[in-house]
Parts: C-alpha cells; structure tokens; sequence
C-alpha cells in the first residue's frame, strides 16, 4: 500500500514541476521517478512468480492510451515544453514500462522452457544484464541525435531518432558494461595496504 501511494504521489510531484516551470533536466528526471517505483512494485512479483492483480492491468493500458493521444500530438508538432509534456511523458512511460515488464517476463518463461527457443531467451537475458547502461545512456543519446538536421525534416521525425537512439545505446550499453567489468577486475586485484592504528 505505501509503494502505491508514492507512485501517486510520484505523479502528483510531476504535475507540480510542471506547474512551476523547472529547469528541464529536472522535469526529465522528475518524469522517472514513477516507472522507477513501478519497477519496485512489480520486481518482488517477478522474482517470486506471484500474480499480479487484476485490477492494475486494465487501469495502466487506459491511463497509457489515454496519455499517448496527447503526448505524441506533441511530439509530432514539436510542442516538447507546453501542456505539460512531461507529466503526460511520466504516466506514458509508466505504461510503457509496465507492458514492458509483463510481457518479457511471460516471454523468457515460456521460451527457457522450449529447447528451439534458448537462442531467444539468452538474448532476452543479455538484454537485462545491460539494462542499467541502456537506462543511463538512452536518454542523452536521444537528446544528442534530435539536433541534427537529418531527424528533424519531417513530423514523425521522432520514430527515426526514437530507432536510432535504440541502436546506438545497445552499442554502447554493451561497450559500457565490458569497460566496467574491465575497471571492476583490474582494482579487484589491487591490494589495499594495512593501516595500523597508531
């Protein structure tokens, strides 16, 4: 119940950034916080294959088609700053995220247990191994891409950066991880000298 309410509360937050008009990255990270309490919400009923209420699944793809319509006619007309984009970005992405979890979740069951389908669920399993990387880099590569010229010749110019982006942060979420594993092995070895207390 108290998760429940912090993810109220994580919207209420959102509408009022927007209200008083943040400084944008802020709006950005603010528009986060509820699909990161989703993902504390929804993690212990993954983990320990528990049923997910009925209830939440009709209320989450409402809410989502309800935000999409709004969202996207934004993004098509290039509106990223007026009424109040990221609020709707925050229950769209809630919704996303939410879609998301289930259907990976049914997926990699069902494929781990048929033989011909292994390839498919390593993939899946890959893919969570790089998901804080993909979490950290997608954003800034996205805002990197928009500016130039080539994405921004047409209305639905965001689905090419949208694909784009998705590319480009899988290169570097795999480049990233084997950078970190690298830096993790080499001070692993590196001996912490004894201090004696004087």
């Amino acid at each position: 119940a108290v998760m429940y309410l912090l993810l109220i509360l994580s919207f209420v937050l959102s509408f009022i950034a927007e209200t008083m008009v943040l400084d944008v990255n802020l709006l950005r990270g603010i528009s986060r916080i509820p699909v990161f309490i989703l993902g504390c919400i929804l993690a212990p009923y993954i983990e320990e294959k528990r049923k997910i209420p009925g209830w939440i699944i009709p209320i989450t793809v409402g809410i989502t088609v309800l935000m999409a319509l709004p969202w996207y006619g934004m993004q098509a007309e290039r509106r990223y700053y007026f009424c109040y984009y990221y609020f709707f970005r925050s229950f769209l992405f809630l919704g996303y995220a939410f879609v998301a979890v289930i259907l990976v979740s049914f997926l990699a069951e069902w494929f781990s247990q048929h033989v011909h389908f292994h390839g498919l669920y390593r993939c899946i399993a890959f893919c969570g191994t790089i998901s804080l990387e993909i979490y950290l880099l997608y954003e800034r590569v996205w805002m990197t891409l928009e500016r130039f010229p080539g994405f921004q010749s047409d209305p639905f110019s965001f689905i090419k950066v949208d694909m784009a982006s998705i590319i480009i942060t899988f290169v570097l979420a795999v480049s990233l991880q084997n950078l970190t594993n690298l830096l993790i092995a080499s001070f692993a070895s590196v001996k912490i000298p004894n201090i004696e207390k004087v």
